[in-house]
């Protein structure tokens, strides 16, 4: 499967009591510190990422993508599918697919406030975002389940946010199947690396209670992010 989310296969909105649930730290009774509460720099090097802190109890996989691409993914023991991916496809984008994603990455909050996107600009990156998973989505992509071209992935927030200085764009939404149910949870942050590629940081899962418990996880990583 291609990855970045991993999962090929509608109305923005809100994850219910998403938030309320992190910030707790507790869903389910399982407390976030089960997934490995102490973390530490790792090593990156691929999506033009120097560092940035994982959990010490994951383990860490790094495979070549395609032939051309770089993939690093963090699992931890007993979860599941929940994982956070690194990732460079490799694939450059041309002269115009770069010009709409600077468009949209030039709109970053100089305060650092994350700033919604609207689905216009959504449409404008869907080669940034990969058009056959996170790019294929219901603001690009019109048709309805059950017809097999829907949409594979329902975004339910895009924004631009800056992670080190820089500005990246963050997806947070749910791959479908060809009923337009959900198979996993995702969310990732797409930046510019390399001059014309995108550098992509996700997790993703099909357990919401693992999903809510590595988005935590992933939102620590930014925060520690350093890039080269």
């Amino acid at each position: 499967m291609d990855g970045g989310g991993d999962v090929p296969k509608h109305n923005l909105e809100v994850v219910p009591g998403l938030e309320e649930s992190i910030a707790r730290g507790i869903d389910g009774g399982v407390m976030l510190s089960q997934l490995g509460a102490e973390s530490s720099k790792h090593d990156i090097g691929i999506a033009g990422i120097k560092s940035m802190d994982i959990p010490d109890s994951w383990s860490q996989t790094r495979e070549v993508y395609q032939t051309r691409g770089d993939r690093m993914t963090f699992t931890p023991a007993g979860q599941g599918d929940l994982a956070l991916t690194v990732i460079n496809k490799g694939r450059s984008l041309n002269e115009t697919q770069l010009a709409n994603f600077d468009a949209v990455l030039s709109t970053a909050d100089q305060s650092g406030r994350p700033k919604v996107l609207l689905p216009s600009q959504i449409r404008s990156i869907t080669d940034a975002l990969d058009k056959t998973t996170v790019g294929d989505n219901q603001y690009v992509n019109q048709a309805k389940p059950p017809d097999p071209t829907s949409p594979v992935f329902k975004v339910t927030s895009a924004q631009v946010i800056t992670v080190d200085g820089k500005p990246v764009v963050e997806i947070e939404g749910q791959f479908l199947d060809e009923n337009g149910q959900r198979i996993k949870d995702y969310i990732g942050m797409f930046g510019k690396v390399e001059g014309n590629k995108v550098g992509q940081v996700f997790v993703q899962s099909s357990s919401k209670d693992d999903f809510i418990r590595g988005r935590k996880v992933y939102k620590d990583a930014l925060s520690s992010l350093d890039w080269k």
